[in-house]
């Protein structure tokens, strides 16, 4: 398998190309070899109804299992994460240290939603019980830091929605109504409020000034917002994306179309996404006013380094992308390209995906066949990785009543 030049449209645009210190900072670097052959591709333990959360900087990849209404992490093997004693575990998020935020709770006997849903920890892989904000009923989401600082948001009786930020001690602050939908490492929070994209700072609520698509927010380290925000058209209402800087809206697709959607915001500040929908849809990528289109690339996300993974709807194959140069990832023995995507990339450039479509088996694709031998997985009976992502739990917290 060969590296690939491909065809791409590369656009400058005048409107947004003001640099900045922040333009200007160094990436963090991965490898640059960016070769087929430098990837090794692993087939995970098949679970037909897994999905692929998080991915840390040691490469472990953290899996939720909505068919058990569990989780697992693959280190190389297969850890799954403890429940709560009597109950269920879901793991929301993973920072990069390996220390995983979720929710526990009660199963039900219809195999619906866990009830009376908690926050807990994961250092390892025992919980570790967190605070509920004051009043909650519901747990909606949540996401960790690389401080070990928890966000998210929490339901009240009455069924609104709000947003909380849990910084180490103590019960969780309210930072009133909203529904978060990330979090950096600065303690920013970007939520909906209403319909309005609001990120919460310090002790400040900023409006970004923007009717926007729930759930379709993205907050970078530097605290830049994307995401889609609605734009009347004849036929209603259309989603359109949007970067904010922390001062101005852009309109990053604007010379080729406002109609799409984001589909990846990276730490350094690069976008990925859609313009268009349908048969007219063209797959881009953003940075600092600068515009590529990527031809059949369709891409999933992209890391700080600006590495995209997706797949090449044209060959069939899942890829990963960086300044202009593609290569198709191998896949293990006997596992049908066709049906094969990357869906998830870590800062260190550890690839997770699947093939076999809906319910298919995940894949992890790791750039170290290039750095000399591949280290051997840890023996079964090995003491699992802990996580070293914020202040340690005090040990006599008392374990909740389910």
């Amino acid at each position: 398998m060969k590296r690939i030049s491909w065809p791409i449209a590369t656009i400058f645009l005048a409107s947004s190309c003001a640099t900045t210190s922040r333009d200007r900072e160094q990436r963090q670097t991965v490898d640059p070899r960016l070769r087929a052959e430098c990837y090794s591709a692993t087939l995970l333990p098949e679970d037909s109804q897994a999905g692929i959360t998080d991915i840390d900087d040691a490469g472990r990849v953290l899996v939720t299992s909505f068919g058990a209404v569990g989780a697992w992490v693959w280190d190389g093997s297969r850890h799954d994460l403890q429940p709560p004693a009597g109950g269920n575990a879901i793991a929301a998020r993973m920072n990069r240290h390996g220390t995983i935020i979720g929710v526990g709770g009660l199963k039900t006997e219809d195999g619906g939603p866990i009830s009376d849903p908690r926050l807990y920890r994961w250092d390892t892989f025992e919980p570790r019980p967190l605070a509920t904000p004051e009043g909650a009923v519901n747990i909606h989401n949540s996401f960790i830091n690389d401080r070990g600082h928890v966000a998210g948001t929490f339901a009240r009786e009455d069924g609104v929605t709000h947003v909380f930020l849990w910084r180490g001690e103590g019960t969780p602050a309210d930072l009133g109504l909203g529904f978060a939908s990330d979090f950096n490492d600065d303690d920013n929070i970007v939520a909906t409020v209403g319909e309005r994209a609001v990120v919460f700072r310090d002790d400040e609520r900023i409006d970004v000034g923007l009717r926007v698509v729930e759930g379709s927010l993205r907050l970078d380290t530097r605290g830049d917002v994307a995401g889609g925000k609605w734009i009347a058209s004849p036929l209603g209402d259309r989603e359109s994306p949007f970067f904010w800087d922390g001062t101005r809206v852009i309109e990053p697709t604007a010379s080729l179309g406002l109609e799409g959607r984001v589909s990846g915001l990276g730490n350094a500040g690069d976008l990925v996404g859609f313009i268009g929908f349908g048969a007219d849809t063209k797959p881009f990528h953003w940075r600092a006013g600068v515009l590529t289109v990527l031809g059949t690339l369709h891409p999933n996300d992209v890391n700080g380094s600006g590495q995209v993974v997706g797949v090449d709807v044209t060959a069939r194959a899942p890829f990963v992308w960086q300044a202009g140069e593609v290569v198709h990832l191998p896949l293990p023995p006997g596992a049908p390209r066709e049906q094969a995507q990357a869906s998830r990339i870590g800062e260190t450039g550890v690839i997770a995906g699947a093939w076999g479509g809906s319910g298919g088996e995940i894949v992890v694709w790791k750039p170290n066949r290039c750095d000399g031998p591949e280290p051997p997985p840890p023996p079964p009976d090995a003491e699992p990785p802990a996580g070293d992502g914020g202040p340690p739990l005090p040990d006599d917290e008392p374990e909740p009543e389910l």
